[in-house]
């Protein structure tokens, strides 16, 4: 009975390592407003997650989208840097990766930097892997967040 219980200990802790060996920390880029006597100003700042090795970039972009702000980060002012936009995918190709993305319904409010602050935490997120060296960002559909930009998003073809 010992024997079979250090065995699957064995086993237990060689299947740890090896769920754990598959993973790598990767950086976020999120929104964080910084509260000083004078006023409040929003700068990008990262965090890190853990992702699945085996696709990185697809997995770290989909964190950006849905990025489960922890409480810690929550109280040191951490926002979304996407305003509520929905991950449609990458596709990485000679060195570009183009990121797509759409926009919920109902999802408006993005302010005169919102355009600027979506496609700068994109860019850099995707960025971070020596496999990308140029960012290209395509829209499903129509985005609100279009008119905030001199040239709109263009559609993903």
């Amino acid at each position: 009975m010992i024997k079979k219980i250090i065995l699957t200990a064995i086993l237990l802790t060689a299947f740890v390592s090896a769920v754990s060996a598959q993973q790598i920390e990767v950086k976020i880029y999120l929104q964080r407003t910084i509260i000083t006597a004078d006023s409040n100003y929003s700068k990008s700042a990262t965090v890190k997650r853990k992702v699945d090795a085996n696709s990185p970039l697809w997995k770290t972009l989909e964190q950006l989208f849905t990025p489960q702000i922890t409480p810690e980060e929550d109280k040191k002012n951490f926002y979304s840097s996407t305003f509520g936009m929905k991950f449609e995918g990458v596709v990485l190709k000679k060195g570009t990766a183009t990121v797509k993305f759409s926009q919920p319904p109902n999802e408006t409010n993005y302010g005169s930097m919102g355009a600027f602050l979506f496609s700068e935490a994109i860019e850099k997120t995707a960025k971070q892997f020596s496999t990308v060296k140029r960012v290209k960002i395509c829209a499903i559909g129509e985005t609100a967040i279009d008119s905030e930009l001199e040239t709109p998003f263009p559609r993903c073809k």
